[in-house]
């Protein structure tokens, strides 16, 4: 498995975003530059070959060109998947464009970084998803940092003061939920079948 990185609701090309959420920058080309520089820092080249980021949606605003896209995704380290968000329009819209830059453009994706270690990726933040009660991940972008914290779910957006403008490893993000709990358990099964108790928080059974 490559090397995986993880972030979310960069709207490049969308000049109100700055102003919408405190971003520091003068205009988006400033803004631009910053996050490509950003990116590449985290991915540098001598690991790029070996690297996947998620994007998880809300890639490009929709009044850029493709060709503009395709100088930023030129620009960007490493190769690059794409959950899709609420305002990636253009992207399908012109998916034949595209593709060549994304190994999966995608609406939501289940995986296994590990043996035991699920993740569940979207745009939007769950309640609950697969393996959640038994220390499943979920990172989700979209809320641009406004939700509070629930259980292992986790905002990777680039304006969560945490990410920094960038894209998180999966190292930064494992570390991020070694603090936090499942933040429920199973409590009521069906006529026959054993509560598994081995996943419940110590001290509950």
């Amino acid at each position: 498995m490559p090397h995986l990185f993880f972030t979310s609701d960069e709207h490049y090309g969308h000049k109100n975003m700055i102003t919408y959420v405190g971003r520091p920058y003068k205009n988006i080309e400033e803004e631009t530059r910053d996050f490509i520089n950003r990116h590449n820092a985290r991915v540098t080249p001598g690991m790029a070959e070996h690297t996947m980021t998620w994007h998880l949606g809300d890639l490009f605003w929709n009044t850029m060109s493709i060709g503009e896209c395709t100088q930023i995704m030129y620009a960007l380290n490493g190769s690059h998947s794409l959950v899709l968000g609420n305002h990636d329009e253009l992207i399908e819209e012109n998916l034949d464009a595209f593709k060549p830059f994304f190994k999966e453009i995608v609406l939501y994706k289940d995986m296994k970084v590990s043996n035991k270690q699920r993740l569940t990726l979207c745009h939007y933040a769950m309640r609950t998803w697969r393996g959640s009660h038994k220390g499943a991940w979920q990172l989700y972008g979209h809320s641009h940092a406004e939700l509070p914290e629930l259980g292992q779910s986790f905002d990777v957006g680039v304006d969560n003061p945490i990410c920094k403008f960038a894209p998180l490893s999966l190292d930064e993000v494992r570390r991020e939920m070694e603090k936090r709990k499942p933040h429920h358990v199973i409590k009521k099964v069906w006529t026959g079948k054993d509560f598994p108790t081995d996943h419940l928080p110590e001290g509950s059974h």
